[in-house]
């Protein structure tokens, strides 16, 4: 009996060992690696050459369905890769990669199977227009990109099709504690007193493009402030380019900028 149980426990965990863990099988120069759950459920479907990615990758959910899939050149993504929505099966990213950068149109997609936003790609940033829609496949706006910083120009739509007009305007109010601290204090904010903000100190790229350059100033509940020591004998005339980029209620990035002329004097 003792020989009976011990025998039905290796046949179990040799069987078992079928359905969980990794398995793999060579084929014209590479390997193909199958990952399992615990339960037994296939986990991933990867091309491997040496010890790189090389080929298709596809990985799985506990459920069985397809997560995502796409194609690796020497460990770089190369092609197309997709994401799935889990409930249905519909694409829900689809990406092009060039030597492991994006390149190309990226679209992101509702459940529904419409483009959400699409990002046009160059060398792994963000060049041109990023496009919006409703889920109706209704325009919902257009945004200007130079090397994945947006830019002036911002185009929003309602959802009856007519063009968004009216945004917040920047607000800089000057706190003078020279005399009592020797300090300047700039507060800016946005004419709608929103939250969803970001300043900067710097000149836009073409006059457009925001830019890795840009001085970011400190913000708190959609103020941002700005303090210059100014020791007694100091003095000094400067105009500053003062920029906010606004998210609008649609999550899409409005930029504007404020010409400034700030004069410290003590």
């Amino acid at each position: 009996m003792r020989k009976a149980i011990l025998l039905l426990l290796v046949i179990l965990s040799l069987t078992s060992c079928n359905f969980f863990g990794k398995r793999e099988k060579r084929e014209k120069g590479t390997r193909i690696v199958w990952e399992y759950y615990e339960l037994g459920a296939l986990k991933s479907e990867i091309s491997v050459k040496g010890n790189k990615r090389h080929g298709k990758t596809r990985n799985f959910n506990k459920q069985g369905k397809l997560e995502s899939e796409g194609y690796y050149i020497n460990n770089l993504k190369h092609g197309e890769f997709r994401t799935y929505y889990s409930s249905t099966g519909i694409v829900n990213i689809s990406a092009f990669y060039k030597n492991g950068l994006k390149e190309g149109n990226e679209t992101w997609y509702y459940e529904n199977g419409k483009p959400y936003r699409i990002n046009p790609y160059v060398n792994g940033k963000i060049n041109g227009t990023q496009k919006w829609y409703y889920r109706n496949g209704k325009p919902m706006g257009e945004v200007p990109y130079k090397n994945g910083s947006p830019g002036i120009g911002l185009k929003e739509y309602d959802e009856n099709g007519k063009l968004i007009t009216k945004y917040p305007e920047i607000v800089i109010e000057e706190v003078n504690q020279i005399v009592l601290g020797n300090k300047l204090i700039l507060n800016l904010s946005l004419s709608n007193k929103a939250k969803k903000v970001k300043f900067y100190i710097h000149e836009l790229d073409e006059g457009i493009y925001t830019n890795k350059y840009m001085f970011e100033i400190p913000v708190k509940n959609g103020i941002g402030k700005q303090v210059y020591d100014v020791p007694p004998g100091f003095f000094s005339m400067t105009k500053l380019n003062i920029v906010a980029v606004y998210q609008t209620p649609k999550g899409l990035p409005y930029v504007m900028q404020k010409k400034y002329n700030l004069a410290l004097k003590h």
